[in-house]
Order: C-alpha cells, then sequence, then structure tokens
C-alpha cells in the first residue's frame, strides 16, 4: 500500500509540474517585438537648398540694405524658388566672375539682371523672360546738346563693363567708352562732371533717377530691346522647368505682380 501510495504522490506531483510549466509564458519572437517607429503621415521630404548668385550693385534689382541683399530680382527668385519646391541662399558674386562661377557650380541660379542673348544662350539655360529691359541713355538735365545715340559722338559715355550697355557703347562710332566696375560710380561721375552720359539698363536708370535726387534725365528710351531671365547650368534642365513652371505659377496668381509693384510702383 505505501509503495501504491507513494507512486500515487510522485505522479499527481509530476503531473502538477508539467502544468505549471505548460502554463509558462513563451520566449519573444522577432514579430513581437516592438515595432521600429515609421515616418509620421505628416512629414515631408526636407527642401533642397539652391544656391543663388547675384551681383548686389545694381538697384532697384539687387543691391545692400542695411546689411541685406534686397531687390526685385531677389524677392522674385525667392518667391519662384518656393513655389517650385526650394529653399534659397543668396550670395553676392562680383559680376565679372558671375558666369565662371555658375559654370563652376559655385551657384546653382543667376539672378541678376542677365539679359538673355543668342551668345548666352549657347552657354547657359534661361528661366524666363520675367522683365523687359532695353538701353537708356542718362544725361545731366541741362544738357541740351545729346537728344539721342547720335549726339554722342566725340563725348565721354560710362557703362558697367561686360555688360550689353558696354556692347551698345562701343558698336557706336567715335564714343569714347568709359567703364565701370559699379555702375553707380558711373552715375556719380555723370552728376560732378565727368562723363557726358551713362548708357544703362532702362530699369535701372528710372530708379537711379528717382532714388539720387541728382539733375538726370533718361532720353532716347530703350533705343535697344532686351528682356531679363534667371540662368542655370546647360546640362541643369530640371532645375530649368521646375523654376520656369514656377515663375508662370507667380504671374497667375499676382505674386509676380505684387513683387513688381513694389519696386516700380503699379
Amino acid at each position: 500500500m505505501k509503495r501504491i501510495f507513494l507512486t500515487m504522490v510522485v505522479l499527481i506531483l509530476l503531473f502538477s509540474i508539467s502544468a505549471c510549466g505548460g502554463g509558462a509564458p513563451s520566449t519573444p519572437t522577432e514579430t513581437s517585438a516592438t515595432p521600429t517607429s515609421s515616418p509620421s503621415p505628416t512629414q515631408t521630404t526636407p527642401m533642397k537648398t539652391i544656391i543663388v548668385g547675384t551681383a548686389a550693385e545694381y538697384p532697384p534689382m539687387e543691391f545692400i540694405d542695411n546689411g541685406e541683399i534686397v531687390g526685385f530680382d531677389v524677392d522674385l527668385i525667392k518667391e519662384v524658388a518656393r513655389l517650385a519646391g526650394y529653399n534659397v541662399e543668396i550670395q553676392n558674386v562680383p559680376w565679372d566672375g558671375i558666369f565662371a562661377s555658375l559654370k563652376a557650380k559655385k551657384i546653382d541660379v543667376i539672378a541678376s539682371a542677365v539679359t538673355i542673348t543668342d551668345e548666352r544662350k549657347k552657354e547657359m539655360l534661361f528661366v524666363g523672360p520675367y522683365l523687359e529691359a532695353g538701353q537708356g541713355i542718362v544725361i545731366k538735365k541741362d544738357r541740351t546738346d545729346i537728344k539721342g545715340p547720335e549726339d554722342l559722338v566725340g563725348k565721354k559715355v560710362g557703362v558697367q563693363k561686360a555688360t550689353t550697355g558696354d556692347e551698345a557703347a562701343s558698336a557706336m562710332e567715335g564714343v569714347e567708352v568709359v567703364r565701370y566696375e559699379d555702375i553707380l560710380m558711373a552715375f556719380k561721375d555723370l552728376e560732378i562732371g565727368r562723363i557726358d552720359a551713362v548708357i544703362n539698363d532702362v530699369p535701372v536708370n528710372a530708379y537711379q533717377i528717382k532714388k539720387s535726387g541728382a539733375e538726370l534725365i533718361q532720353i532716347a528710351k530703350k533705343f535697344t530691346v532686351e528682356e531679363y531671365g534667371f540662368a542655370v547650368r546647360i546640362d541643369d534642365q530640371v532645375l530649368q522647368q521646375a523654376l520656369s513652371q514656377a515663375l508662370q505659377k507667380a504671374k497667375s496668381i499676382n505674386t509676380y505682380k505684387k513683387i513688381y509693384d513694389k519696386w516700380f510702383g503699379e
């Protein structure tokens, strides 16, 4: 009996231990591990930054005011880039090196009153045109002997070096062309009588006459016809197309007009 009883006790204990073991939690598997975090539905891809070069010495297109680069071109390229999905970093680049900087990939876009020409189209792509320009002649108000381009023969004419104004003046026979790195220096020399006239882009001429308070007038308005465009590298078709579409959108939603009115008036 004792043996039978002991045997029964042992069997009961073994059964109890086995039953308790079956209720123990299983070892976690990979599928039961804490899931990795996934992007929130509201997260977006960070906007790419494009570097924009501008020669900030050409008011009202681009210039420095209280240490900040401002102007029509600056406001417009920021808005166009925003509509295209880009952030913008503006860099002040001297005019005589701005095209080389684009080619060397130091900048991605030139926003600096660049006239669209057939020669430049061979080296770069353009976004635009976004503004009609053209060359005009500025003289002092009391000059009665200069009424048009033909009257500049034998006269000293100031231009900004390596611009379409330089090209226009250089094509005139008998004109002494005085070249400046900064067009504002040409206007200062005109005011004090060191030169007889300035040939330069009409929108800049009008702004300079208004802001300077000097006794200057503009004659022979737009004796050439030109248009401005933003320049990108010749192989950067994706950026050019994105900015071109954004420029058209800026015009359609009237943000272009607001920027234009800010700098040139209604």
